[in-house]
């Protein structure tokens, strides 16, 4: 018995262990690519603002449960403000799924206003089709809305690739839910980064 607690414990450290290294491995990642790819000044361009997300169009009941997921997982790493899904046009972050307008269309981020390095307001349009399985609406879904909470520098693609990362790669088939992107969500949405930004805006304002 206590040959077998001893095992057990031994085992529970190892894992411990390991989780600590990996996650410790994705944090020095996340910073390395926040630093190549969205860092301007010392500060990445993101919202500064409660994330309302308004769909329109016509998403289906797949999409609409990809997007609630998706909503939980970024309510869970963004500081300060919150994330959600709303039906006003208050909203700042708009996806139009499927719209007939935009019919044949490629799926993109357009209409991006940005203010002192804070984005205010974007439109991704997304074209789904219906037979296109569960798993690849999710990899476009999240492709296209994660990347629209960032902005990418001009000279972002000198950083290194991580294979199957949303930042990383040019096309959502090619991603493959890398731990890193929410890595790298929440360290741009950290309070640290809010700080940063209040900091600087009253220093400006000041002057």
């Amino acid at each position: 018995m206590k040959r077998s607690l001893l095992l057990l414990f031994m085992l529970s450290g190892f894992l411990f262990s390991f989780g600590e290294d990996f996650n410790s491995d994705m944090d020095l990642l996340a910073k390395e690519q926040i630093k190549t790819r969205f860092q301007f000044d010392d500060l990445p361009r993101r919202y500064y603002a409660n994330i309302l997300i308004r769909l329109e169009g016509y998403p289906s009941e797949e999409d609409s449960l990809i997007f609630n997921e998706l909503v939980t997982k970024l309510k869970s790493v963004v500081d300060e403000w919150t994330v959600s899904l709303c039906t006003t046009m208050s909203s700042n972050l708009v996806v139009e799924i499927n719209n007939l307008e935009r019919k044949g269309e490629m799926n993109k981020i357009i209409g991006s206003q940005f203010n002192r390095g804070e984005i205010f307001k974007r439109t991704v349009i997304l074209n789904l089709p219906k037979e296109m399985q569960f798993n690849e609406r999710k990899k476009v879904i999240y492709y296209y809305i994660l990347r629209s909470l960032v902005v990418f520098k001009n000279d972002e693609n000198k950083a290194a690739k991580v294979p199957g990362s949303i930042f990383s790669e040019s096309r959502p088939e090619q991603i493959s839910f890398h731990p890193v992107d929410f890595k790298i969500i929440k360290k741009i949405y950290s309070k640290e980064v809010e700080d940063q930004h209040n900091n600087r805006n009253s220093t400006i304002l000041s002057i």
